[in-house]
């Protein structure tokens, strides 16, 4: 009975790990917004489109002029934009993004 017990229990925790893994169906994106003296701009608005399908995805930058977007399209590429009161706005294309890493 204690090994039929312990082989469930194996089962069970490789299913669950296998489950885990499982749902990791999207991307992520993070970076840091800075000036052209290397300053760190807070409230900078980010937004990365996924250029095949035109899905936006918005982000505004923190104290630290970091910014991060979660849930995003995996692939590409990506099309992102960086826009501050004053300034030009910044645009960098051909990003791609793999399952479940942050790029």
């Amino acid at each position: 009975m204690l090994k039929k017990i312990k082989f469930l229990s194996l089962v069970v925790m490789l299913f669950a790990a296998f489950a885990m893994n499982a749902q990791v169906t999207t991307s992520a994106m993070s970076g840091l917004v800075t000036d052209e003296n290397n300053e760190t701009m807070i409230g900078a608005t980010v937004t990365a489109v996924h250029t095949p399908s035109g899905t936006k995805y918005n982000a505004v930058s923190n104290v630290d002029g970091r910014f991060s977007i979660q849930g995003m399209r995996t692939g590409g590429p990506y099309r992102v934009e960086v826009s501050y009161v004053g300034y030009k706005t910044k645009t960098i294309e051909g990003i791609t993004l793999a399952l479940g890493e942050t790029t």
